[in-house]
């Protein structure tokens, strides 16, 4: 999944990707900055947005985290009640 680091006053990003486990790392970063993650199809954040920080020069900041879920699926049929007995009834 990627990862984008945006500076907050020019919304300008830096992307990055996780190594597979659930871990990122993006570097080269400057500024008042907030993490976003774009989440595949199929996935929903169920974690509140990181806050915005602004590291120092040279300071790694950790901490920055998402979480996701995958969305659920459910399915069935829709009819027509014609007997009105709770079953499918073929219309003749």
């Amino acid at each position: 999944m990627t990862v984008i680091v945006r500076n907050v006053a020019t919304g300008r990003g830096v992307a990055g990707r996780d190594v597979g486990d659930g871990t990122f790392t993006v570097a080269n970063i400057r500024g008042h900055l907030r993490g976003q993650r774009n989440h595949p199809t199929g996935f929903q954040q169920t974690s509140p947005a990181p806050l915005a920080v602004t590291p120092t020069s040279g300071q790694n900041v950790t901490g920055v985290n998402f979480a996701n879920a995958t969305l659920a699926r459910i399915a069935g049929h829709v009819y027509q009640d014609v007997g009105r007995n709770a079953a499918a009834t073929r219309a003749t």
